[in-house]
């Protein structure tokens, strides 16, 4: 059967502040694949998450969500694309003055007509699957690093998203909360069966939980392919990206 694509990248160009971030970036994701954005800090990793959520609009291209082209989208018809995705921000990005029920809950009482007690059922559900049963009503600053993230997957998770895309999800943790959230992430993936993206600088550690890796250089995808064919590419950059993520994993 002929795989659907879920997402595609077509030429994008973007400036920001008099520097072009993104120089022509082409790709497509296919619905149910696991994609790694890699490449050294600045190079536009996170400019093209928001590219491909409609948070950012390109300068030149075209980003389609399920064949249908989101540039020209606004307000309703572009919050209906949205609905499809669940955004993991690098810092969360909790509501501080809110417990984690109520964070979990927010977008519940947002965007569904539902409930309390049906809302009540969801979140605790999800709070369950993350590992936070029991934490409801704490807040935020009373959570470590690696349960904030996870807090922040249960508020993702609670309106059954098609794409989820992961913004440096890692990023602060110790290794074994690393490995605790990529578990966590697989877990949901397997449940879920959703299309993911996610932005990370842990190399090679991503790589055993994706199907593909897109290695961004310049503004431009110079490798997108499986991550052991990182090894045998020509580009002389990603060549030396993977080395040079390799030999930090060996000193650590």
């Amino acid at each position: 059967m002929e795989r659907k694509v879920k997402i595609e990248v077509r030429g994008v160009h973007k400036t920001l502040k008099g520097q072009k971030v993104l120089r022509g970036v082409d790709l497509t994701i296919y619905e149910g694949e696991r994609v790694a954005i890699v490449g050294k800090s600045g190079t536009g990793k996170s400019v093209l998450l928001k590219h491909i959520v409609g948070l950012m609009k390109p300068d030149i291209g075209d980003i389609l969500i399920d064949g249908e082209s989101i540039v020209s989208l606004y307000g309703k018809r572009l919050e209906a694309v949205r609905e499809k995705f669940g955004y993991l921000f690098q810092g969360g990005a909790l509501f501080d003055s809110y417990t984690v029920y109520d964070n979990v809950a927010f977008p519940l009482r947002e965007k569904r007509k539902m409930k309390e007690d049906e809302i009540r059922e969801i979140v605790l559900k999800n709070l369950e699957r993350v590992g936070l049963k029991g934490m409801e009503w704490k807040y935020p600053a009373e959570l470590s690093g690696g349960q904030r993230k996870r807090a922040a997957l249960a508020r993702c998770m609670v309106l059954e998203p098609e794409i989820m895309l992961f913004d440096e999800p890692t990023t602060g943790l110790d290794p074994i909360t690393t490995m605790s959230i990529y578990k966590l992430m697989e877990e949901t993936y397997r449940v879920k069966g959703y299309t993911e993206i996610v932005v990370s600088h842990d190399i090679p550690g991503i790589f055993a939980f994706v199907d593909k890796v897109a290695v961004l250089n310049e503004g431009r995808v110079v490798y997108f392919g499986s991550p052991e064919g990182m090894e045998s590419s020509d580009d002389p950059f990603v060549v030396e990206f993977l080395r040079a993520g390799l030999a930090l994993r060996g000193c650590e």
